[in-house]
Formats: C-alpha cells, structure tokens, sequence
C-alpha cells in the first residue's frame, strides 16, 4: 500500500448494535443500516484525511479468535 500512512496509527472497529439478529429478522433494513453506516465512515475518513485498510466484517466470536490467531501466528490453522 503505497499511500499507507505512517507514524502514530489509531485504529477504529465498529459495529451496528443488534445486527445478527437484524440480519436474520430484516436482511433489507441491515443491509441499508450497513451503507448508511459505511458512508459516515467514509465521510468522516475523508473530511479528516484517514485511511480505511478494511471494511469487512468478521463472522461472528469465532472469527475474532481466528483473526487473533492469524494475527499472533501469521497463518490460519
């Protein structure tokens, strides 16, 4: 990544409360709760000059421990 920023880093996770069970209710209403929710990240990274590396979501607690895992081990088990 060749526009990467360097120095101090802070990172942001977010999540939209609710949302499995929004998922398995009212897929339309998540799936326009997650654009609305993508966008003010992205306007907010765009009027502060931020960087997104990933907006993707992790498939509930588990993956968190596999992206842990990943993390510490540099490769999936």
């Amino acid at each position: 990544m060749a526009d990467s920023p360097t120095g101090t880093v802070t990172f942001l996770f977010t999540d939209i409360e609710g949302s499995t069970r929004m998922w398995e209710q009212d897929p339309k209403a998540m799936s326009d709760a997650l654009a609305r929710h993508d966008e003010t990240l992205q306007n907010a990274k765009e009027s502060r000059g931020g960087h997104i590396f990933a907006s993707a979501p992790i498939p509930r607690v588990g993956g968190s421990g596999l992206a842990r895992h990943v993390l510490v081990q540099g490769e999936r088990p």
